[in-house]
């Protein structure tokens, strides 16, 4: 179980690029961008937080 948990960021994190890159952008009438900007943040935070549990569970591992 806790080798799952280990990738759900990861996993988070190629749905929110791959997400974005299909959406994608564009210019509508009245000449403002439309984009879905807040999915790379997400993505970013999905990365971080997958390094921290991942470090925080190798200092686990290496304790026992």
């Amino acid at each position: 179980m806790k080798k799952i948990i280990r990738f759900i960021p990861f996993i988070l994190t190629a749905i929110c690029f791959i997400s974005y890159n299909i959406k994608g952008s564009y210019i509508d009438t009245n000449g403002f961008l439309i984009e879905p900007f807040f999915l790379i943040p997400m993505a970013y935070i999905f990365f971080f937080v997958g390094i921290i549990l991942n470090i925080i569970l190798l200092i686990k591992n290496l304790n026992k």
